[in-house]
């Protein structure tokens, strides 16, 4: 049986949703034995949010463009503050799976990284225009990032949802520690690795010879109604998929709180998913 800590990124302005997140999907998360649940906190202030969550405060500045650090500051809390084989990172408005990730405890031999959505920067790619207009320094939401230092084709699992072992992110740290990565100076010289952490994540581990599979599924959708309809499509055609792809995760995001009705509905997906397996 493998331990898991999925660690949910908390953001103060976007606090609200946690609580039906918390209610939908990581009430039954913490139930599963060997899940643990996690939520960023800021290291001067104490955690007022849903009993589900247990606090990881991290000492990084606020602002998206300090996401590599807050990472970094993740990777260091995981490995001294638990004891989990698998870390499963989350934005705080993803919804998983609870039945996948149960059936993910129970398997085995699971590979070192895996996204919910892989991207591939295009050969002799120029410039990364992502977190532009969200940055707290005007600097960042004015130029394009440097790219540069990235191979054809260099590919990493979207920030949103991914899943690392416990041995890739003692990796990602050695390699922070031999190459003396830096953010700050990343950020200073544009350098996307020190914006963008799920570049940074991708960038460090392939430099220890670790790639990301695309194990994890993910829709994005800010319109539950599709995507709920998406999802019992998705159940549909797992009953025709051959056994060996059953590893993944299921999970969705969306900005808007769901309606009571998508909530019962939510719940149902929940239900259904656990008889269904997962591909």
């Amino acid at each position: 049986m493998s331990r898991v800590a999925c660690v949910l990124y908390s953001y103060p302005a976007r606090a609200p949703r946690h609580r039906y997140l918390s209610q939908l999907c990581y009430e039954q998360l913490r139930s599963i034995p060997g899940v643990s649940v996690f939520i960023t906190t800021e290291a001067s202030s104490e955690y007022v949010g849903p009993s589900c969550f247990r606090p990881m405060p991290l000492d990084v500045p606020r602002g998206y463009e300090f996401l590599p650090d807050k990472t970094l500051a993740m990777f260091r809390w995981f490995l001294a503050g638990t004891d989990c084989d698998y870390l499963l990172k989350c934005d705080d408005d993803v919804f998983v799976d609870p039945s996948t990730v149960r059936r993910l405890v129970l398997d085995g031999a699971l590979p070192d990284y895996q996204g919910a959505d892989i991207h591939s920067l295009p050969a002799k790619a120029k410039r990364y225009e992502y977190h532009r207009g969200k940055c707290s320094q005007q600097s960042l939401n004015q130029v394009d990032l440097d790219v540069s230092w990235a191979p054809e084709g260099f590919s990493f699992a979207a920030g949103t949802c991914y899943l690392l072992s416990r041995q890739a992110v003692s990796a990602a740290l050695r390699e922070v520690e031999a190459s003396e990565f830096c953010p700050a100076r990343a950020r200073e010289s544009h350098d996307s690795r020190g914006v963008a952490e799920d570049m940074l994540v991708g960038h460090l581990l392939l430099c220890q010879g670790i790639t990301p599979e695309p194990a994890l599924r993910i829709m994005y959708c800010d319109n539950w109604f599709k995507m709920l309809k998406q999802f019992r499509w998705e159940l549909f055609g797992r009953l025709f998929r051959r056994p060996s792809l059953k590893r993944c995760i299921g999970v969705c995001t969306s900005n808007r709180a769901p309606s009571w009705w998508e909530r019962i509905q939510i719940q149902s997906w929940f239900l259904m998913s656990r008889l269904v397996p997962p591909v």
